[in-house]
């Protein structure tokens, strides 16, 4: 039997955008038993994705072959708008994007405790600075 593909469409945030969440059904639709594997739920956790990706192709061979007796439904990335969030790897949210560069991701870096343990300079709060 061949593999199912199916999307569930997700409500646009902003007019004219789409998003999507993939899934894929190995074997017969509503036998049992059934399994269900799902992936980066935290968009930036991506050992659980890397692993259906390897999975997806023998679980294709094996249905093909007739060798599932279940169900197999796999959704390899359940979380399409975190990952839309990330930039090489690194979440980037609030007002920047240079979250890599600042101490929160947010845009406002924060005084920390001076080399010498002296209480931070609470004055030296301050917003980035473009490069």
């Amino acid at each position: 039997m061949p593999v199912s593909k199916n999307k569930i469409k997700l409500p646009a945030m902003t007019p004219g955008t789409t998003r999507s969440i993939a899934w894929l059904r190995y074997g017969k639709a509503g036998a049992r038993p059934k399994v269900y594997l799902q992936a980066a739920i935290h968009a930036n956790e991506l050992p659980g994705a890397m692993l259906l990706h390897h999975l997806m192709p023998l679980l294709g061979e094996a249905d093909r072959a007739g060798r599932i007796r279940g169900e197999i439904i796999v959704v390899p990335t359940v979380n399409p708008i975190g990952q839309s969030q990330l930039v090489g790897n690194t979440h980037v949210g609030g007002t920047t994007c240079s979250a890599a560069t600042t101490s929160t991701g947010t845009g406002w870096t924060f005084p920390v405790r001076s080399p010498n343990g002296s209480a931070p300079d609470w004055g030296g709060m301050r917003r980035p600075t473009s490069a």
